[in-house]
């Protein structure tokens, strides 16, 4: 069995990493980490000229038409980048709409969101002790137009965010600012035929695989460091307390 990118495959995830790397600039990141929580709106609309806010979608819901092994070289490289938007959310939810029946949202939300002018994002979470639903660390909540909810039992759509309570949640990853959200009541028109198994399952893979970015980032970032900066007149690298950590984590990579 053959486990090596494809042809195709390999020029997707060039073509991803040269995106991301013209369009987020050091600027744009402090932007994001210290200035209001906000959706960097021609940041996005970049992204989705490119196709990258569709990447599940199928060419004839104006999608790039790829599988989930290409959506993770897109994220691998999102994670690569710190990339500050809701794509996980976004692409998420689209899979959601894809595989239901949307008649019951309005027609420019619906096409809005299959071309990506309006933003969507998807939390996971269950009942609570006074029998609301609730979702915990849901990135964006506050901002997007639309909210894709997941429980263990079922998949719904929430296009009117006066339903939900939410509260700011103060995580440590200030380029994706997250919120609890509270739900009183979920009726049958807000539900999706989407299986939640199948959207908890995206979700793992798809977040690992921009973790999986973040963090070969950051072994390179810091091999190079190791190399080129000196102290006491020697690299740094060359000291055990920095070489032998710096090994450790190149065999568990």
């Amino acid at each position: 069995m053959n486990f090596e990118l494809s042809a195709e495959q390999k020029m997707l995830e060039e073509a991803v990493t040269k995106i991301l790397r013209e369009e987020i600039s050091a600027e744009r990141l402090r932007s994001s980490v210290y200035g209001e929580p906000a959706i960097d709106l021609p940041l996005w609309k970049e992204l989705n000229n490119t196709g990258l806010t569709s990447v599940l979608l199928p060419e004839s819901m104006g999608g790039a038409g790829l599988g989930l092994l290409e959506a993770t070289l897109v994220f691998e490289q999102a994670g690569r980048a710190a990339l500050p938007m809701p794509l996980l959310g976004h692409t998420l939810a689209a899979l959601a709409l894809r595989d239901s029946d949307t008649n019951h949202l309005s027609d420019d939300l619906r096409n809005g969101l299959l071309n990506g002018e309006s933003i969507a994002t998807c939390g996971f979470g269950g009942k609570d002790e006074d029998g609301c639903t609730r979702l915990d660390w849901v990135e964006f909540g506050s901002l997007a137009d639309l909210l894709i909810l997941v429980t263990d039992r079922e998949v719904a759509v929430i296009d009117d965010k006066s339903r939900c309570r939410m509260e700011f949640a103060d995580g440590t990853d200030l380029s994706r600012p997250c919120w609890h959200l509270q739900i009183e009541n979920i009726d049958e028109t807000m539900t999706l035929s989407t299986s939640p198994e199948k959207l908890t399952g995206a979700a793992r893979i798809l977040l690992a695989a921009d973790s999986w970015g973040i963090g070969k980032f950051m072994l390179e970032t810091a091999v190079e460091y190791a190399v080129t900066r000196k102290q006491f007149g020697r690299l740094i690298g060359e000291f055990q307390s920095i070489k032998h950590p710096l090994a450790e984590l190149a065999v568990a990579h």
